[in-house]
């Protein structure tokens, strides 16, 4: 029975570590907090992405750019020495690019969800939650369009987004006009785009 305890309990220490995030999607947890990322090395042709402190109890939430949501929890990553692993290794994000890694210990926090293609919705962290290394189908993105990285907002009165498009036009238009949308889904035409053009950003 103590051996049966040992592998249900399996407790993780509670630590700081840096969870570091390369471009083409290679992660690693770094021991510690305040890391000078000037000394840390990438493979050739890879690079800086991003990073983001937390402990390795924590559980992290991650936006794949085909718009599914997946759960990690920030023991399981690489440690910190050498290149890491592929994050596709740790989740079945398959090809999909990873492009948002944040924490999962607020999920009240309020997102503003987009893609390239121009669509969008409001949801709250928690929606994003999956409990299975395949993840979650949250947002749908169309076909040759990717998933932005989504943006927090506060509640409040008379907040607008701002839209831009790949050819530099911006649209503004009132937060209240974009539905709600805890299950994810396609969401609306935050502004209509030409052949060719894309969402580049929202704010």
């Amino acid at each position: 029975k103590a051996d049966e305890r040992s592998t249900i309990e399996r407790t993780v220490v509670e630590e700081p570590i840096t969870v570091i995030l390369s471009k083409k999607g290679w992660v690693r947890g770094r021991s510690g907090h305040g890391i000078d990322m000037g000394g840390v090395g990438f493979k050739d042709g890879d690079g800086r992405f991003m990073e983001l402190e937390c402990k390795t109890t924590d559980t992290l939430t991650v936006l794949a750019s085909g718009g599914k949501t997946f759960s990690v929890d920030a023991a399981a990553l690489p440690s910190g020495r050498g290149d890491g692993a592929p994050m596709n290794t740790l989740i079945n994000s398959g090809s999909d690019e990873i492009v948002w890694v944040t924490l999962s210990t607020a999920p009240e926090t309020l997102l503003l969800m987009s893609n390239t293609a121009g669509n969008g919705f409001l949801c709250k962290l928690g929606d994003l939650g999956s409990k299975t290394r395949s993840g979650k189908d949250f947002m749908t993105v169309p076909e040759g369009a990717k998933a932005l990285a989504p943006v927090p907002y506060e509640a409040g009165q008379n907040q607008h987004v701002a839209a831009l498009a790949s050819d530099a036009r911006l649209l503004v238009f009132p937060l209240a006009e974009l539905p709600t949308r805890p299950n994810g889904g396609v969401g609306v035409a935050l502004l209509a785009l030409p052949d060719k053009i894309e969402l580049a950003s929202v704010s």
